[in-house]
Formats: C-alpha cells, sequence, structure tokens
C-alpha cells in the first residue's frame, strides 16, 4: 500500500521520486499487475483490486 500511496504522490508531483527503491517496487508492481495503479480495479479481478475512498 505504501508504494502505491507513494506512485500516487509522484504523479501527482507531491514528492520528486528519489527513493530508488520504491521506484523500483512499483515498476514491479506494475509490470507484474498488469493494471494501472490509478484507478480503481474491477471487482473481478483475482488478488489485487484498489479501492480509492474521500475521508472528510
Amino acid at each position: 500500500m505504501g508504494a502505491i500511496n507513494y506512485n500516487l504522490r509522484y504523479e501527482k508531483g507531491e514528492v520528486e521520486g528519489r527513493v530508488r527503491a520504491k521506484m523500483k517496487l512499483i515498476e514491479k508492481i506494475k509490470k507484474h499487475s498488469n493494471i494501472s495503479l490509478n484507478t480503481t480495479t474491477p471487482k473481478f479481478r483475482k488478488k489485487f483490486n484498489l479501492f480509492f475512498i474521500a475521508l472528510k
């Protein structure tokens, strides 16, 4: 979850992406999951679901 959050913050420009270990982990997740890490995944996807909520 930390890597996915870091990726979202990196794409928004909130962090510079200097932590190489996290960036490598993000690339590995992208490669193996073959899905976008920026959107909620469909419920039918196996093993990897992302849910975005807005807390107030």
